[in-house]
């Protein structure tokens, strides 16, 4: 069984803050939180990415051994080490930045100035060239190293999606 009841919404009589500076707080938030998403996407693209290479190897000859190897660096030069480094990796790193700013952002109502816009706008650019990097790697290098496998008579590894 459901029920419904009218309720009405009203602001905290504490805040002074316009429903147009709400309003955009909140589409600067949701706009946050979107990049989040696609951070945590993208690193998960590459945390599986990483595991079939680790798995790919075992009984591979030293020609598959050497471009797997490169193909990792690669993958770390462009997108970071994987979790088990110092660095977190740039995904993971613009996820962190993202919710400092999520949080900052819910810790008051307020318009969003300009340095928190501009805050957003360079986080939101260095994750789109993180998302370039990766795709980079993970389309035109994972051919290189699939050309040798298909060669060797091995199954190509495919690029995790979205």
């Amino acid at each position: 069984a459901t029920s419904s009841a009218q309720v009405t919404v009203r602001n905290d009589p504490r805040s002074n803050v316009s429903a147009l500076a709400l309003g955009a707080q909140y589409a600067l938030m949701s706009q946050i939180a979107d990049r989040m998403r696609a951070a945590y996407a993208g690193q998960r693209q590459v945390d599986a990415l990483r595991a079939v290479l680790d798995r790919s190897t075992a009984g591979a000859s030293a020609e598959v051994v050497s471009t797997t190897a490169w193909l990792r660096a690669t993958i770390d030069s462009a997108v970071g080490p994987d979790a088990s480094a110092k660095s977190i990796g740039k995904f993971r790193d613009a996820n962190e930045a993202l919710a400092g700013q999520l949080n900052a952002q819910d810790n008051a109502d307020h318009a969003p100035n300009a340095g928190m816009l501009a805050a957003f706008a360079k986080a939101a650019s260095d994750l789109a060239s993180t998302y370039d990097a990766w795709a980079r790697v993970s389309q035109r290098n994972l051919s290189v190293l699939n050309v040798l496998r298909v060669r060797l008579g091995l199954t190509p590894i495919m690029a995790p999606s979205r």
